[in-house]
């Protein structure tokens, strides 16, 4: 009997360390690690297979703390072979090791992501976690790298998720593209899209048409006695704003850079727009998503960065630049598509997802319309006979006022006078 039981346990431990070897390996590396550094104290709690990325592993800290253990990342690292990151549970009295394994690179291909509509589909993190950002909370984007590091396949990618899953009652786009390039120009059909302007006296328009946009949902607000457009939303769901993306690519064309430039007014006006839109335009929903090559403290003047409260930083030709991006030199002459998301105190490492035009074409083909430009909601500010007058320099008239007793008008009665005849 007890030679029969030691054969079914001999069996199940032959057959637990063939299932789990895997596991049995990675705890055995750390903790030879351990024994090495002469920090055998901290135990092994446990060790779980943690798919698709890796495994992760969880130290007892107990009296130890967590320093020590921080400070051996990049010989665990060497030792096992993989990628690992090394974090503190919430309740403190856990070390988490995550080595990674199967980690996104370049070629993980883009696939949809449930977002809101005032959110965004970044990429993946390094154990394959969707990387999304709530606008409302950290407002504005900005999306900055030298060229073919994948600063605008991002921005494809980011649009191409969020016309997926909003329709135009939702979600409304707005391009303002100064560049030489057509990569947007594949949304420039999409139901969403509102304006798509190429130059920059047509981009004044549209920064005009957006001012008065924001001044005439202030007064809606002001009306209803709501604070800002998640709050008119929740209680008019029937009658809700869309929110707005307003995309630019090449934001340094927007500078003015001398007074012999020939648009020198306009992209003063222009600029000065952007500044205060990045400053005021979260409480209306509506949300800047900015590209731009090479940033320095000139073209980004400390106060705008600032209000780019979400940043996109993909390889930088200079640590000039990258100070500028993430105040560090780390993102200087990084590999292709490799990018550094930052927002709030967070920052995560991602690789932008492989997308291509068909791709593109794919995911939004519900969306796309024929003859788009024929609509009167496509690039209505462009009209000549229905300009857009900003809100703030309008006169009021009677007839726009309904509060204002209209006069009659006058018109000339004839009367027929009947003589009376004897």
């Amino acid at each position: 009997m007890f030679v029969e039981m030691g054969l079914i346990g001999g069996g199940w431990y032959c057959y637990d360390r063939i299932k789990n070897k895997d596991i049995y390996y990675v705890k055995s590396k750390i903790k030879k690690m351990f024994e090495k550094n002469n920090i055998g104290y901290y135990p092994i709690y446990k060790v779980n297979r943690k798919l698709p990325w890796g495994y992760e592993v969880l130290i007892t800290l107990g009296e130890h703390g967590f320093n020590k253990l921080n400070n051996l990342q990049d010989e665990i690292q060497t030792s096992i072979g993989y990628p690992i990151i090394i974090e503190q549970s919430l309740n403190y009295e856990l070390g988490i090791i995550k080595v990674i394994v199967n980690q996104p690179d370049t070629e993980t291909v883009f696939v949809p992501v449930k977002v809101k509509p005032y959110e965004i589909f970044v990429s993946l993190n390094n154990t394959n976690q969707n990387l999304i950002v709530n606008l409302q909370k950290f407002p504005h984007v900005l999306v900055s790298g030298q060229t073919g590091c994948g600063k605008t396949e991002e921005i494809r990618s980011i649009l191409t998720n969020s016309i997926y899953f909003h329709t135009a009652r939702d979600l409304n786009l707005y391009f303002a593209d100064l560049s030489d390039m057509c990569d947007f120009d594949i949304f420039k059909n999409c139901k969403q899209t509102k304006g798509y302007v190429k130059n920059i006296n047509d981009s004044l328009k549209l920064f005009e048409y957006l001012d008065h946009m924001y001044t005439k949902r202030l007064n809606i607000f002001e009306k209803n006695n709501c604070k800002n457009i998640q709050e008119y939303n929740s209680r008019f769901y029937g009658k809700r704003m869309a929110y707005n993306f307003i995309v630019l690519d090449e934001f340094a064309d927007y500078f003015p850079t001398t007074k012999l430039d020939k648009n020198y007014e306009q992209k003063v006006l222009c600029y000065n727009y952007l500044k205060e839109f990045s400053r005021k335009f979260r409480k209306v929903g509506s949300f800047l998503i900015i590209g731009i090559q090479r940033p320095d403290t000139t073209v980004l003047d400390p106060n705008l960065r600032s209000c780019l409260c979400t940043k996109l930083g993909f390889s930088q030709n200079s640590d000039a630049s990258s100070l500028t991006v993430c105040d560090t030199a780390e993102l200087t002459n990084i590999e292709n598509r490799k990018g550094l998301l930052m927002y709030g105190n967070k920052r995560e490492w991602f690789y932008s997802l492989a997308i291509d035009d068909n791709l593109i074409k794919e995911n939004i083909k519900n969306s796309i319309l024929e003859n788009r430009s024929s609509y009167t909601d496509y690039n209505k500010f462009l009209n000549t006979n229905n300009n857009v007058v900003p809100m703030k320099t309008k006169k009021c008239e009677k007839d726009d006022n309904p509060g204002i007793k209209k006069d009659r008008p006058k018109t000339k009665i004839k009367l027929k006078v009947k003589k009376n005849v004897k």
